[in-house]
């Protein structure tokens, strides 16, 4: 339902969720810095890849749906297709972060 967190900032469970319906928001001390709706979208993957806590809490604004991936790692590894998913998502996620970078660095 939502208000709901899946992910909460600052906490290291080694969970991966991949949206299925509805719309999540992602905050960053408690502020609203994106809001995703693509069906596909993996939340918690950096954390998880990298073994640290989640940098950013994940909140469902609407009704949402989505898979649980405990052993992010071992998933990848057996599904090396869904690894270059992964991949292309976090290189588009590396990418919007550098423009936003960039577009504070005009200001």
């Amino acid at each position: 339902p939502p208000g709901e967190f899946l992910i909460e900032e600052g906490s290291h469970e080694n969970k991966v969720y991949v949206l299925i319906q509805g719309t999540a928001g992602v905050m960053v001390r408690n502020d609203l810095t994106a809001e995703v709706s693509q069906v596909g979208t993996v939340l918690g993957e950096i954390a998880t890849i990298c073994d640290r806590q989640y940098s950013a809490s994940v909140k469902t604004l609407t009704t949402c749906k989505f898979y649980k991936i405990d052993n992010f790692k071992e998933f990848l590894l057996s599904h090396p297709q869904e690894m270059f998913i992964v991949l292309k998502q976090l290189c588009n996620k590396i990418v919007a972060s550098n423009l936003a970078h960039l577009r504070l660095l005009e200001k």
